[in-house]
């Protein structure tokens, strides 16, 4: 039998989830999320987790399971349980679909050594003292090839892979593009492994962002935050779920006391939060983008004018996810 791997991307807004639940209902498959801001318990609105509703009776994986005050859940351990989902759903004659999210993640897990192992163990935590563009000209005299200027997490992990292994991780990754005579990011862990990016005209995906924010204020985001910022706020750490989008823009709201929130001033901070909220949501929009454009081997649909029945259950696709023995 055939193991095959299908992995859903594209930008936020695009429909990743219902493709995902799509593909699980006509192929008899389960869904593994690879969103590193979904891994955690709450703020299910503000991270837009898919709602029990919206998966119908497909198995979702890699959901809410972590506590928002966890700090040392890695992207090795993500890769290292992802792998143990996946070979149990080959196991049960079930269609692994991965769904991204967060690039890193999906990358660690769908490449051959992604993931440079001698900077498992180690971490420099004097760099978290410097600004992020003292990290990034810190590291620009050391890997002046490294191009993710505005992802601080990444640049930190270049340096201390420089300083663990002597060597830098553009050096690394050519190697493994060598290794591979691939043009993508090394070689491919599962041969059978399908990629479907979604994608759209930047006007249209602004439209449906922008809409996005007024719906989760809808469905009760400013209460959602609340009462998490007020739970947890003396326990989170500097990363994980407290970079999650649509936390960090409220922050000066938040550090009101309930009496100031609900006063004019408390009002307007809320709605400029709102409003930085659909600002910061088109970028990392834009981000996304520049982190798929290596996925030449995607097949990529335009969500103005996609049918994902028509195409699932076309010919061709079938043909691709079809289970062979």
């Amino acid at each position: 039998m055939t193991n095959r791997l299908v992995v859903v991307l594209g930008c936020t807004g695009t429909g990743k989830s219902d493709l995902a639940v799509s593909i699980a209902e006509n192929f008899n498959g389960e869904v593994i999320n690879a969103d590193s801001m979904q891994l955690y318990n709450g703020l299910d609105i503000a991270t837009n987790k898919i709602t029990e509703k919206e998966m119908g009776n497909v198995r979702h994986h890699m959901l809410s399971f972590l506590e928002p005050s966890c700090s040392n859940f890695t992207v090795f351990r993500f890769r290292e349980e992802v792998l143990k989902i996946i070979k149990n759903l080959w196991d049960d004659n079930k269609l692994p679909i991965l769904v991204g999210g967060t690039s890193y993640y999906v990358e660690s897990v769908i490449y051959e050594n992604y993931l440079i192992p001698t900077d498992k163990g180690y971490s420099n935590k004097q760099l978290d003292n410097l600004s992020d563009d003292e990290l990034y000209e810190y590291l620009k005299k050391i890997d002046s090839a490294f191009v993710h200027k505005n992802n601080r997490f990444r640049v930190k992990r270049a340096i201390e892979i420089y300083e663990a292994t002597g060597v830098t991780k553009s050096d690394h990754l050519a190697k493994q593009l060598l290794k591979s005579n691939s043009s993508l990011g090394g070689t491919l862990r599962f041969p059978f492994t399908l990629v479907f990016f979604l994608d759209a005209e930047k006007e249209i995906l602004n439209k449906r962002l922008e809409a996005r924010v007024d719906t989760m204020v809808k469905r009760g985001l400013r209460e959602e935050i609340e009462k998490f910022y007020d739970k947890y706020s003396s326990v989170l750490p500097t990363h994980g779920i407290n970079q999650s989008i649509a936390l960090k823009e409220f922050q000066e709201y938040l550090r009101l006391n309930e009496e100031e929130r609900r006063s004019l001033r408390g009002q307007k901070l809320f709605e400029e939060g709102c409003e930085l909220l659909k600002v910061h949501t088109r970028q990392y929009c834009r981000k996304q983008r520049s982190w798929y454009g290596f996925f030449t081997i995607a097949c990529i649909y335009n969500i103005r004018s996609v049918s994902w029945d028509a195409h699932l259950k076309g010919r061709k696709h079938r043909k691709l996810l079809k289970r062979k023995e």
